[in-house]
């Protein structure tokens, strides 16, 4: 359930937040993001959404964002052992986000392996490639540095490797070379 992005919501918050995220501001965004958080019941799957697109569309803030996730984890994970929050809102927020990995992961291997829909021009392919690139190379930045906050395991790593030379076998291998 989305909740309703008026001036004042905590989504809103969390967006521009996140929109303001960059180095010099990492530990204030980190901090009000939390609160928020740890506030407001019932916004982390908004929260989870806004950070992985965020971290996609903006692939130089993938590690940032890693880290973010890493941190709200590890928070709700102690405030869970504090008795503030409960084992589901701890474990929802490394669902949520590992659900969101795996769901456009998934997508992208289907929608690159389709042919290209006859009706459309050499302009219109030309930027859906692009698009499709762009968040291909998002999601892989962002999905490698949240192995390296160890929020993905090696399990999860070797599969999306094997699902990829797996679609490169019964596809076009041009462009799975162009997809990563």
């Amino acid at each position: 359930m989305m909740i309703e992005s008026s001036s004042n919501t905590p989504v809103k918050k969390i967006k521009e937040l996140l929109d303001g995220l960059c180095l010099e501001s990492f530990l204030q965004v980190q901090n009000a993001i939390h609160l928020l958080l740890f506030s407001h019941g019932g916004v982390m799957r908004d929260f989870t959404e806004a950070l992985y697109e965020k971290a996609i569309s903006e692939p130089s803030t993938s590690i940032l964002c890693a880290h973010l996730a890493r941190h709200v984890y590890t928070q709700s994970k102690n405030s869970n052992m504090q008795g503030g929050l409960s084992g589901s809102d701890t474990q929802s927020f490394l669902r949520l986000l590992l659900n969101k990995c795996e769901s456009e992961f998934e997508e992208s291997l289907q929608t690159w392996f389709t042919p290209w829909d006859e009706l459309m021009d050499e302009e219109e392919r030309e930027a859906v490639e692009n698009r499709r690139r762009k968040r291909s190379l998002g999601r892989i930045i962002f999905i490698g540095e949240l192995y390296k906050v160890h929020l993905l395991t090696t399990k999860i790593i070797h599969s999306c490797v094997q699902r990829l030379l797996q679609a490169g076998m019964h596809g076009d291998e041009d462009r799975l070379g162009v997809m990563y």
